[in-house]
């Protein structure tokens, strides 16, 4: 054997020998300065490699060039400090029949040790193999292996040397037969991934000149082919698939949950100390009953219940007194004393129920107010709720006007009682100078400015994570204030109706607060709600709470509201993922790392949505991004192996 000829072959291993044992073998094809450029097959350098590095001769090595995107089992790998090897010439000569010897690399026994053998044999047949767009044929030649030799596993990769010339003529790309025979691609194939560097090949190629690998000029072609044009085409497709399901809702569903779940993930905080409520428990409405108090403003709660708390609110300083009860009944319903007591009190609100329903699909009958004798027309406000199709409470409903078909409506607030309450609230704490200049003002879109504050409603069908959210009215994310415990009536000091009554609390629990007045009795309130913090109910009067602090709370404390990107910042947020999940799979070859990389990846998505929505309450996609990460990973790694088996 030419002497010359077994010094250009190479071992080629991988950078991290401990974690990866594969190994192939290459050849050494041109010299430039301090460079030495090897040949090899392009599924060695994918099995072996570490990022786009290898090992060489134990000397580390660059990826210059592949084909194994094309479906060309061939690449051109860059090595310094090689400089004592003297390039094998290249020649496509090779016929039937012909001669060839192979020198190449396999294990040698179970102490991981590496030999080196010749093989000598005989070309059979020509073919040709197609590249993966069917366009291009690859030509190759049948190995008919001589004797008892036969190819082994690291064999790929070595050169085909036709013995009565001593040029290679071609590559082992794969054996077959247990290495009695195998295939080699023709030297002719290194055109099709190094197609500048014709000056190699000395006989039947078209095409002279050399041009240095590392100029200017052939930089960007060499950096095209290169580029991971599979891997990214692969990350697009799976991104558009993504974004396209979740525009007609299929993860809408999933979407909401991870909501649910990053909204309860934030720590506590404290506790609201502006608003109170008075509830009448079960306790309550049976103590009533046993002492026979008249019922005839309300079904659970008496008329000197209601009217001896009132009372008490106005001694005791309460700034509000919002009543959460429908008190629909006439004027002539009403007990004198009732009457007068709610007739004195100047800053009662009270409920009436709008003919909209959001939740069951359809109009409702509405729930008139109290006798404008009673409380005034401007200190009404609908108490009227809105669901996402699991009955679960996760937006705030602060505005909606009626209908032509609802003008005959006996509720005709167009706000909330939470927004006419918090309006109210703002305005008796603001400056004068405020309230000279109008406390808010409803601006083009669904935004409305309090004060110095800027609110903006939900205002598109594709809202976060909602695919087709129907709403006429305003509305807004309802930003609980998070409670301890997942218990929503922490945050707000909750009394008993009796314990009012008897006077069982603190002096000054009331001065200055909104009092909210209502029915918590499970067995008798029909008003208990899902939330995304837990699977029992709440009562509405609690929500009322949650809805008013969160107006006060941003205007006031600067308090943010639940947010959402626009919808092409979320699609480019899916999109980032989806190149990243692509573009890892790809130039990570190892599963152990692929594995690692793969958790790193939604791990970090997770952590950037939960961070948001603690830091500055923004509800960023998390599922689809999980989505679009997961399968352009799990795609380009399944398409990596189809073409590596294709080669092997």
């Amino acid at each position: 054997m030419n002497q010359d000829f077994a010094d250009a072959v190479v071992l080629i291993t991988s950078c991290n020998p401990e974690e990866n044992s594969a190994f192939g073998t290459g050849f050494v094809i041109d010299m430039r300065q301090s460079f030495a450029y090897v040949l090899t097959c392009a599924h060695v350098f994918e099995d072996t490699r570490t990022n786009d590095q290898v090992l060489v001769n134990g000397h580390p090595g660059d990826l210059l060039v592949t084909g194994y995107e094309e479906g060309v089992d061939l690449a051109v790998i860059r090595v310094e400090s090689l400089q004592d090897k003297k390039p094998v010439p290249l020649r496509s000569i090779g016929k039937q029949g012909g001669k060839f010897q192979v020198l190449g690399y396999y294990g040698y026994d179970t102490d991981d040790r590496i030999a080196r053998r010749e093989i000598k044999g005989s070309l059979g047949k020509s073919f040709g193999v197609s590249s993966n767009d069917k366009k291009t044929l690859i030509d190759a030649w049948d190995l008919i292996i001589q004797d008892r030799d036969h190819l082994a596993e690291g064999y790929s990769g070595s050169p085909v040397i036709d013995i009565e010339s001593g040029c290679a003529i071609g590559i082992v790309s794969h054996r077959i037969k247990q290495g009695q025979e195998g295939h080699a691609i023709s030297i002719q194939g290194l055109l099709k991934v190094w197609p500048s560097e014709t000056s190699l090949l000395e006989d039947q190629l078209v095409g002279s000149g050399s041009v240095p690998p590392l100029s200017s000029g052939n930089k960007a072609a060499q950096i095209y082919r290169h580029f991971p044009k599979r891997a990214v085409t692969i990350s697009v497709m799976m991104t558009l698939a993504t974004i396209v399901l979740r525009f007609f809702g299929a993860f809408e569903f999933l979407e909401l949950r991870a909501y649910d779940h990053v909204l309860s993930s934030r720590p506590a905080e404290p506790k609201s100390d502006r608003i109170v409520v008075i509830e009448a428990d079960r306790e309550d409405v049976e103590a009533q009953e046993i002492n026979g108090e008249t019922r005839n403003l309300t079904s659970y709660i008496s008329d000197e219940a209601l009217e001896e708390t009132v009372t008490k609110l106005n001694e005791y300083g309460a700034r509000i007194i919002g009543i959460d009860l429908y008190l629909f009944k006439p004027e002539s319903a009403w007990p004198e004393s009732t009457l007068k007591a709610f007739q004195l009190t100047p800053e009662l609100y009270g409920v009436c129920e709008q003919p909209y329903n959001e939740q069951l699909g359809d109009s409702q009958p509405s729930i008139a107010p109290p006798s404008p004798n009673i409380i005034p027309p401007e200190k009404v406000g609908f108490s009227n709720l809105t669901f996402d199709r699991d009955q679960v409470l996760r937006r705030h409903l602060i505005e909606y006007r009626l209908t032509d078909e609802q003008a005959d409506s006996a509720c005709r607030s167009e706000f909330a009682l939470s927004m006419v309450i918090a309006l109210r609230y703002l305005e008796l704490e603001l400056s004068e100078s405020f309230r000279s200049n109008g406390l808010y003002a409803f601006l083009s879109g669904p935004k409305i400015q309090i004060d110095n504050i800027l609110i903006e409603g939900i205002d598109s069908y594709e809202y976060g994570g909602y695919a087709d959210l129907i709403s006429e009215a305003f509305e807004l994310m309802l930003n609980y204030r998070e409670p301890e415990g997942h218990d929503l009536r922490s945050p707000f000091p909750h009394f008993s109706m009796e314990a009012l009554r008897q006077g069982d609390f603190e002096p000054g629990a009331f001065k200055d607060k909104i009092v909210l007045i209502g029915l918590t009795a499970r067995s008798y309130a029909t008003d208990q709600f899902l939330t995304p913090y837990q699977q029992d109910t709440v009562p509405g009067v609690t929500l009322h709470a949650h809805m008013i602090d969160q107006i006060i709370s941003a205007v006031l404390e600067d308090r943010p509201l639940i947010w959402v990107w626009s919808d092409w910042t979320e699609r480019g947020w899916i999109g980032f993922w989806g190149m990243a999940g692509g573009l890892l799979a790809y130039y990570c070859g190892r599963w152990r790392w692929r594995i690692g990389l793969l958790g790193a990846g939604l791990g970090s998505i997770y952590l950037v949505c939960i961070l948001t929505m603690l830091l500055a309450a923004g509800w960023i996609p998390m599922v689809p991004a999980f989505v679009a990460f997961a399968l352009s990973n799990g795609v380009v790694i399944y398409t990596q192996s189809s073409l590596r088996e294709s080669v092997s």
